[in-house]
């Protein structure tokens, strides 16, 4: 309740004999006007005491790009299309005292959940722009559903989503030439992320938590980390070192175990892929006319003997996915072979192969519902009942040998891969289908809004090459095994080295030691990993139900912070609808949700 102080022309009309009872009234008003004032001013200190003096200092670290009067109200979460963003005045180099170099990193807030004492769930999306549509429940009145959206909302929590720095908006640089991503560290990232923790006035954003605190009084606040994939490895790795900030933690795919070599991912897919056999004959005779390690040369012979339209040269494969340097023949002798063996040159090769095995590996990853397309009229187009596996898989079902299985895998990405890309709208205005597929092409993009950043976060820190498991003669891939560690390393050479720099690979080493890797099992950390995943081996899930559980389901309840999904893929758990989920899912679903409001009554009881 807001006082004003009395006015003095109050007294003048009142009666005399009234003017005693009149004046003793003013002195009440007055008492208890100042004595609000005073309990307020005792909560600002308390706030000050924590956060830090943040009245002195807001300006410094915290800048609005709105006016405080925009602020968005309950009203405009529910019914307007975006949240709004704000602005944190971020340190480029955290450690390095003599600078003060700093740059803008972007944040929103949603607290259409929040309810007095709910924690703060903090969320980084990862190497992207933040997209504030998915921690939003309503987009343009539309109710939208998450698995993190019902876990804010079931323990009556707010939303801090930040992006992450050299990505979207938050970019510390104009050039991202290599010396100018420098910056872009682990140890950086998680600075950021504890610098905003600990300095961040919620108030100044949300009403909800503003008028929280002048009737409760300031209580540290609980902060939960949400993350998946890289992001998920982020929180897993802030729980690590910044324990004290970060309560707890929700690890969704997170890749922790960071080694080069990562062959492991190829192996899990190739065991779990229900078409496998016909996807290892395409592959090896892909191998074979590329002429890569460990190949058969003779199902080249064999295929130009069975077939007039077998796609023998490197160009005529290319052709099929219309990604040959040209349209005539000139490089191909009287066989059907290549005369020069090389049409657009040894990396064009390597980029190529790399784009097929990474189709095929990332339509198990996340193994989503297949797309009905409708020739006639793009917008009717329908989510089939079918995943993109499925629909890979019976593709290939009619073939019967390498030839027919190589065309018919080759026509899938055609159709499913090549035409969508051509269609956006960057290829339509450019022309230039390689510059989108091609991996070494990705790396040399200078734009702000490209994936060279996180490219160079994997040369330098994270690796994790998703290389050919294919070793020797006797093992299998559903890779190229042209696609080694030696084609990871001399891509990083290409885009970051100056031509002097002596190039060892990533610092994997160093980051699994510092934060342990996935043995560091944290007891306020939620995993979930689905066993379909490519980096399934790389995350603690993986560690506890293969290494230390030994497979043994039934001893789980030792790890119950530890959730396997054995239909799971990446982060499956998080998208869709409860009715569109599976039976293990939505029973994950509630255990999460149950783990995380034991945990939050716990500490609120320890207060």
């Amino acid at each position: 309740m807001k006082f004003k102080r009395p006015s003095i022309r109050f007294g003048v009309v009142c009666k005399k004999k009234y003017s005693i009872v009149v004046t003793i009234l003013m002195v009440l008003l007055v008492c208890i006007y100042v004595g609000i004032k005073h309990q307020v001013s005792t909560y600002k200190k308390a706030v000050k005491k924590y956060i830090g003096n943040y009245s002195a200092d807001v300006h410094k670290h915290t800048s609005i790009i709105i006016s405080s009067a925009e602020v968005p109200s309950e009203e405009y979460s529910k019914h307007g299309s975006a949240l709004i963003p704000y602005i944190f005045t971020q340190t480029l180099d955290h450690f390095d005292v003599g600078t003060d170099l700093s740059f803008d990193q972007t944040f929103y807030v949603n607290d259409e959940f929040y309810k007095p004492g709910g924690p703060i769930w903090f969320v980084c999306q990862g190497e992207e722009k933040a997209a504030p549509d998915r921690i939003s429940g309503f987009i343009k009145g539309i109710k939208n559903s998450n698995f993190l959206l019902e876990m804010v909302k079931e323990t009556s929590g707010m939303i801090l989503l930040v992006e992450l720095r050299y990505f979207g908006t938050s970019l510390p640089v104009q050039s991202l030439e290599a010396e100018s991503l420098k910056h872009f560290t682990v140890d950086q990232i998680l600075e950021d992320f504890a610098t905003i923790i600990r300095r961040i006035n919620i108030e100044e954003y949300s009403a909800k938590y503003r008028k929280y605190l002048t009737t409760r009084g300031f209580r540290k606040p609980k902060w939960i980390y949400f993350g998946c994939s890289f992001s998920g490895s982020l929180g897993a790795w802030m729980r690590k070192k910044y324990p004290n900030l970060v309560d707890m933690a929700y690890v969704s795919s997170g890749p922790v175990e960071t080694t080069e070599d990562f062959y492991y991912a190829d192996k899990n897919v190739l065991e779990r892929y229900p078409c496998k056999d016909k996807l290892l004959m395409a592959i090896q005779l892909l191998d074979a006319i590329f002429e890569a390690p460990y190949s058969n040369k003779y199902l080249v012979d064999e295929c130009i003997h069975k077939y007039e339209n077998c796609p023998a040269s490197k160009q005529k494969v290319k052709e099929l996915c219309q990604l040959s340097a040209s349209n005539n023949n000139n490089n191909v002798d009287s066989s059907g072979r290549d005369d020069d063996n090389d049409d657009d040159g040894d990396d064009d090769d390597d980029d190529f192969l790399y784009l097929i095995g990474s189709v095929v590996t990332t339509l198990m990853q996340y193994n989503a519902k297949a797309t009905e397309y409708n020739d006639h009229n793009e917008d009717t187009d329908l989510v089939s009942e079918k995943t993109e596996v499925d629909e890979l898989c019976t593709y290939l079902a009619d073939s019967y040998d390498s030839t027919t299985t190589l065309l018919s895998l080759l026509k899938f990405i055609n159709l499913n891969v090549i035409e969508r890309v051509k269609n956006t709208n960057n290829i339509k205005e450019t022309k230039d289908i390689k510059t989108a597929l091609y991996r070494k092409q990705m790396g040399k993009n200078l734009s702000p809004h490209g994936p060279r950043p996180w490219l160079y976060l994997t040369c330098n820190e994270v690796g994790l090459f998703f290389t050919s498991s294919k070793k020797s003669w006797t093992q299998a891939s559903l890779k190229s095994s042209r696609i080694n560690l030696n084609y990871y390393r001399k891509s990083c050479i290409d885009w970051f080295s100056n031509g002097t720099d002596t190039y060892n690979g990533p610092a994997v080493k160093a980051l699994t030691k510092k934060y342990g890797g996935y043995n560091f099992i944290d007891n306020r950390t939620i995993y979930v990993d689905g066993e379909n995943d490519t980096i399934y081996p790389a995350t603690v899930t993986f560690n506890v139900y293969t290494n230390l559980l030994k497979g043994n389901a039934t001893k789980a309840d030792l790890y119950p912070n530890v959730i396997l999904l054995k239909s799971g893929h990446h982060h499956s758990e998080i998208v869709g609808d409860v009715d569109q989920v599976s039976d293990e899912i939505r029973t994950a679903r509630l255990k999460i949700i149950a783990m995380f409001k034991h945990w939050l009554r716990d500490q609120d009881k320890a207060r």
